[in-house]
Order: structure tokens, then C-alpha cells, then sequence
């Protein structure tokens, strides 16, 4: 069924009766700390604290957990999707159960489990509280303020010292108390509901009270929009710098929200369009452009073979949002070619919902709440994403036979019975285009302050809504949306920048920011020896598709990922001064 238009909620909210599950695991058959084998699991339902204990302890809690008065039941785990559920998912099929996985890249969104394939009674249904409230379990306990805060405990102490229980239930209690006063706060507070992830929370919780009327969808469109839906700016603009400056974007995607949003009807164009278009909708356009090659901060984002994100000078063809075209234009560029475009009838839809969250984010307020800013910032930064959700999505499938349509997650073994199982889901709220122009948005707000940057100073650094830089921009600081927030609080960093999102600066009173997405210890002495060019090796648990192609027969196990640092930068080009250029293409 295609979905027309977003219609507001208006049907009764739908509650969870939720269990929290944690598990505390060993390296293998020794007592330290690790991540292979299970030793304890705990459980709590809001009144009971109940643990399994052993070699079995998995069995004994799936035993616990899966039984008819608790059919329908949601399991929480805090970071499950990516270790919990991992240890759980082949004791379940061990036990003779059917499950089905929903999940993103490799970690799991949900697993819906039943007794068999053919079973009528509702599933039970095993979810990721971070993938609900995306920070650490310490720092949420803190943030809401909950009366059971996590404790601390040696992770070499033996498996069978009784600290074990007292700190595994100090968490388990800690996470149902978080999540309690999280669906608290949004049901009753913000008159929303609760999802299954903070996206799914943040668009049920638009819809529900702060949308206005319905969105047209225009589904015809939906590709263009898709082609001109590009991420954040993360570029370096300097090997090494010093007198560096930090701030950030107050809310940089929410302050785009505000502005007016392709909501109604839409028309296309063939060539170049008119004026009065250009006034009066919100367009996509494709389009062959040239960007001249002595330009240093090019305008347009596009993507090259590998699927990077770049924003090269020359002539190249594209998709872009008006906003980011006519700022190009503005800026030196010219289009060679003028192709199709599609224009959307506009509103401002969002007003409501981003006025009324971002005002609980003000500390100053004397009702201020930690936790309600909190989820606050949560459901502002996760909504604009959800209306670019896919609606192809994959399916792992537990089966005895071959389902219609499906792959093996072992194409090379005849008994595999786990199965790749695509599905389309449509869903009303799918509606590329307004993520693309909010995006479109950010990225042009970013733009202007690397601009003022550059008059004042020096460019070292950007990532989607930061700005690290030689230029004083204080006087651009404020507590409103879309202004700057001193983010180095007054100090100077020197700074060391590797590759977008590896780098180091450190400032004269000693503070050290650090950036280092995918290495497992983020700490200076690792940064230096990546630095050195030293190749970093480290242990990490199998991901869901290695299981799924072992079929879920075992436990998971450790792998080996090694990382060494790309000699050159896939965005920029390092110059031998310590600066960098835009790519060229031709």
C-alpha cells in the first residue's frame, strides 16, 4: 500500500510491558576481563531481581524470560543489538525457538522470537535500549537522575566473588528506572510515544502532537530527492595548527527544521527554471556544473566511486538542493547543463516541535530537568533522518525450509536454514526530500561560518556542525538556535589532524580533545602510534552477518581488526605546506 500523505496520530498509544536483561562475561576460560563467554545474567521486570549463574546462565535466562505470562513482552538490553542479543540469539535457536532480525549494518535493531515458525501467540520481543537512548548507561543514570546509579567494579575480579550480583543488579535496576522515566517524559510530558529507537520515538512523538497537517508525499519524486540527500562536511584544511579555536552549531539540524519544508504538491521542469519557481518552491535540481579550480571552499557536495562525500572543483554533474545551488552560484560556479528538477509547494511544519523541545534544553529555566533535556536532544537530532528511512530493508530469518524470495545466509552450504529475507515497507513518514533540503540546510549554515572563519583568520578543521579554527568568532556565540557555542570554553589548542575524525588537540592548561572514530582505544598514546604509521591491532566481537552465515550454531567469537592510517586524505589533497586543496574532476 502507497501512503499518499503523512497523516498526525491520533489512535491510542500503545504501552510495553519491558524486562531489562545484562550479561557479564569473561575472556574465554579465563577470569579476566573479556567479552566470549558469559558467566551471569540478570534480570529485572520493575519488582524482581533474578539472576542465572554458570556455564548455563544464557539458557537459564532465555528459560526464564520466554514463558506465556510474559508473551508480548519487550527485553531491553543496553547496547544489546551489538553484544547482549550477539550471546543470546544461538542458544535461542539451540532451544528449538523461531526468531526473525531487524537490523542496521551489523547491529541489531529487534528480534522478534516465538515458539515455532507457525506460532499464533504474540512474540516476544528482544530490543536495544541505545539505540533508545544513545549514550552510555553511566551518563544516562546521571542525566535522569534515576535513584539506582551504576557502580564500578574490577572486570578481573573472579566470577564467583558475590560483588558480581550487587554490581549486576545495580545496573539492571539502573536501566528499567532510566527507561521508566524516559517513556514517563515523552508520553506524559512531551505527549508523544515511545518507539523502538530514538528516530521512531522522535517521528511517533511529532506526529502524535506537534504536526499540523498532513505532508504530501509525492512517491513519483522520491529518487531525485534521494540523489540530492548528502551527509555532513568533515574536510581538513591543515595537517597541524596552533592558536585553534573550538565551537559548534547549537542544534544545527533542528535550526534548519524552522525553515519552510517541501511539504505540498509538486510540479517538474525540464532546463532551466524559471524565476518565479526559484521564489516560490523548494527544488532539486540536476545538473552539469562547473566550479572553478582556484575555489577554496567549493560549495557542492558530491559523491565519487567509493561512495565519499566530497566537495570537489571542475565540472561535474549532480544532484543538489536549490539552497546549495544558488549558493554556489553566488559563490563563482556556473552551470554548464540544466537537466530535470522537481519543485515542491512549501511550509513550515516543524516550528511546533523544535520551539517547544529545544525550550526544556535551557539550563537557566527554574524548572529545568536534566533528563527531560536530555530526551529532548535526543528526539530534535532523530527526526529529520527518519523521513530518508529506506523502504527496502533485509530481513535474517530463522527457517526450516527456503522462504519465497530469499537468500542463504551461506549460499555455499545446502543446509543452511537462516535466510536473507528482503522486504519493502512504504512506510507513510518515508519522505526523502525533507531530509534532503534539512540537510541541504545545515550544510549551507556551515558554509557561512567558514566563511566568516576564513576573513578572520584560518580554516583548520570542519565536521557536519563544527568549526575549529584560528579566527575569534565569540561574537557569534549565543544559546540560540543556529548560533555558535564556545566548545573549547575560552582555551587555545594545537592541533594535529590525521584524516577526518582523527585527530588530537591539546590546549596550554593540558585539556586533550580527541577524535579517533574507528580504533577501539582512543587515548593519545594511540593516536601517536597511529601517528607513527604503526598498524593497530585489536580484538572485537564477531559481528550479526558472521553469525548469520554460521547460522547461529555458536557463540560468538573474537576477531582480529586491524587499522593503519591512509597515507593521503580521500576528501582534500595534502599540499607540502601542511594545507590542503580541494580534489579536482574533470
Amino acid at each position: 500500500m502507497t501512503f499518499e500523505a503523512l497523516q498526525p496520530l491520533n489512535g491510542p498509544i500503545k504501552s510495553r510491558e519491558f524486562i531489562v536483561v545484562d550479561i557479564e562475561t569473561k575472556n574465554g576460560d579465563t577470569q579476566e576481563k573479556g567479552f566470549t563467554r558469559p558467566f551471569l545474567v540478570g534480570m529485572y521486570d520493575g519488582n524482581k531481581f533474578s539472576y542465572q549463574r554458570g556455564n548455563g546462565c544464557i539458557d537459564g535466562a532465555i528459560l526464564e524470560l520466554l514463558t506465556t505470562k510474559n508473551e508480548g513482552f519487550c527485553f531491553y538490553a543496553h547496547f544489546g543489538g551489538g553484544f547482549d542479543w550477539l550471546h543470546f540469539l544461538p542458544r535461542i535457536k539451540a532451544l528449538g525457538y523461531w526468531f526473525e532480525i531487524i537490523s542496521s549494518g551489523s547491529t541489531i535493531i529487534m528480534v522478534k522470537v516465538k515458539r515455532n515458525e507457525d506460532s499464533k501467540h504474540a512474540p516476544w520481543v528482544f530490543l536495544d535500549s541505545y539505540k533508545l537512548i544513545p549514550i552510555g548507561l553511566k551518563k544516562a543514570a546521571k542525566a535522569f537522575k534515576v535513584e539506582t546509579q551504576k557502580e564500578e567494579i574490577d572486570l578481573n575480579l573472579h566470577e564467583d566473588c558475590p560483588e558480581w550480583e550487587t554490581y549486576l543488579k545495580a545496573d539492571c535496576v539502573s536501566l528499567y528506572q532510566i527507561l521508566q522515566k524516559y517513556h514517563n517524559l515523552v508520553v506524559n510530558h512531551l505527549n508523544g510515544e515511545v518507539g523502538i529507537t530514538a528516530a521512531s520515538t522522535a517521528m511517533k512523538t511529532f506526529r502524535r502532537s506537534y504536526m499540523k497537517e498532513p505532508i504530501k508525499r509525492n512517491v513519483s519524486t522520491h529518487d531525485i530527492a534521494r540523489k540530492a540527500y548528502y551527509g555532513g562536511r568533515v574536510e581538513i584544511f591543515r595537517r597541524e595548527a596552533k592558536n585553534l579555536n573550538c565551537y559548534d552549531i547549537n542544534s544545527c539540524y533542528p535550526w534548519a527544521m524552522l525553515q519552510s519544508m517541501p511539504t505540498g504538491n509538486c510540479r517538474m521542469w525540464e532546463g532551466e527554471p524559471p524565476s518565479y519557481i526559484n521564489c516560490n518552491y523548494i527544488g532539486f535540481i540536476h545538473a552539469k556544473v562547473n566550479v572553478p579550480v582556484n575555489t577554496y571552499l567549493p560549495v557542492l557536495p558530491y559523491r565519487n566511486k567509493k561512495g565519499k562525500l566530497i566537495f570537489p572543483v571542475g565540472e561535474f554533474s549532480g544532484y543538489w538542493s536549490w539552497e546549495e545551488l544558488s549558493l554556489a552560484l553566488n559563490e563563482g560556479a556556473e552551470v554548464l547543463e540544466w537537466r530535470d528538477s522537481v519543485w515542491y509547494e512549501s511550509s513550515i511544519a516543524f516550528d511546533k516541535y523544535v520551539e517547544t523541545l529545544y525550550q526544556y534544553r535551557d539550563s537557566s529555566r527554574p524548572d529545568y530537568d536534566t533528563g527531560l533535556a536530555e530526551t529532548c536532544k535526543i528526539l530534535l537530532n532523530s527526526l529529520y533522518g527518519k523521513f530518508a528511512q529506506k523502504a527496502e530493508r533485509e530481513k535474517i530469518v530463522l527457517g526450516s525450509e527456503m522462504l519465497i524470495g530469499a537468500d542463504p545466509c551461506d549460499p555455499f552450504n545446502p543446509d543452511c536454514n537462516v535466510w536473507k529475507v528482503p522486504t519493502i515497507n512504504d512506510s507513510d513518514y518515508i519522505i526523502p526530500q525533507i531530509s534532503a533540503h534539512i540537510t541541504a540546510l545545515a550544510r549551507c549554515k556551515l558554509y557561512s561560518y567558514l566563511k566568516i572563519a576564513i576573513s578572520l583568520g584560518e580554516l583548520a578543521y570542519c565536521d557536519t556542525d563544527s568549526i575549529i579554527t584560528t579566527a575569534d568568532l565569540s561574537h557569534l556565540v549565543s544559546a540560540s538556535l543556529g548560533a555558535l557555542k564556545d566548545e573549547g570554553k575560552g582555551e587555545k589548542f594545537s592541533g594535529v589532524f590525521l584524516q577526518p575524525k582523527l585527530y588530537c588537540l591539546k590546549s596550554d592548561s593540558g585539556i586533550t580533545k580527541l577524535a579517533m572514530k574507528g580504533y577501539q582505544d582512543k587515548d593519545e598514546n594511540s593516536f601517536n602510534n597511529v601517528r607513527s604509521g604503526k598498524t593497530i591491532s585489536y580484538k572485537s566481537l564477531q559481528k550479526l552477518g558472521g553469525m548469520a552465515k554460521d547460522m547461529f550454531n555458536n557463540a560468538p567469537s573474537l576477531k582480529t581488526i586491524t587499522r593503519t592510517m591512509k597515507t593521503e586524505d580521500e576528501k582534500r589533497i595534502y599540499k607540502p605546506d601542511g594545507t590542503t586543496r580541494p580534489i579536482t574532476i574533470w
